[in-house]
């Protein structure tokens, strides 16, 4: 199982959109973690799920102390168990039938305050 995580600074880009599927071709990941996605779920996620249209894809809008962050899963490698969200923490539990055991992804964008 491959994880795929970086700091994306916006994808309001074509170009990024490219860069991004370029990256999953080369790396095969089975999961992302992307942060600083600079958007909000309603603008992020229909651009990401052109890019990956069979994915599981969750969000958190970029606000006052998060610039967005997202966790997208192959549904071929995962099940989504849970998925969570407070302030600046996206958190998907997962279990992996390839491994036998469940697991918890954690995408968090800080500094957090408090």
């Amino acid at each position: 199982m491959k994880w795929l995580s970086f700091n994306y600074h916006g994808l309001a880009s074509p170009k990024k959109h490219l860069t991004l599927r370029r990256l999953l071709d080369v790396h095969q990941a089975d999961v992302i973690l992307i942060h600083e996605t600079l958007g909000d779920y309603d603008h992020i996620i229909p651009i990401l799920a052109l890019i990956l249209p069979s994915w599981t894809l969750h969000a958190l809008d970029a606000c006052d102390h998060s610039r967005g962050i997202v966790i997208g899963i192959d549904p071929k490698a995962l099940r989504i168990l849970n998925v969570w969200v407070r302030e600046v923490v996206l958190v998907a539990d997962v279990f992996s039938e390839h491994i036998g055991m469940e697991l918890r992804m954690v995408n968090i964008y800080g500094p957090c305050h408090n």
